[in-house]
């Protein structure tokens, strides 16, 4: 944030204390147990044929995981 003085030909900067990272500064240092994640994911290969893996954690899953603790959203 900031406002310019156009006579003076300045800008000055006003920071702000709560921005889109305040609440991954202040949950970002929480430790999560991402094993208790699913383990059983089954891909669609080509629509007919299908693969269940029962000792993967998708990395994708644990994003989502990890932005719902920090953030509350998927």
């Amino acid at each position: 944030m900031g406002a310019w003085d156009m006579d003076e030909q300045t800008f000055t900067v006003t920071p702000l204390v709560i921005d889109d990272y305040f609440l991954w500064d202040q949950e970002g240092d929480k430790e999560y147990d991402i094993l208790a994640l699913s383990r059983v994911n089954t891909i669609f290969n080509d629509g007919s044929t299908t693969t269940t893996y029962d000792r993967t954690i998708l990395f994708m899953d644990v994003i989502e995981y990890l932005a719902l603790q920090v953030f509350g959203v998927g």
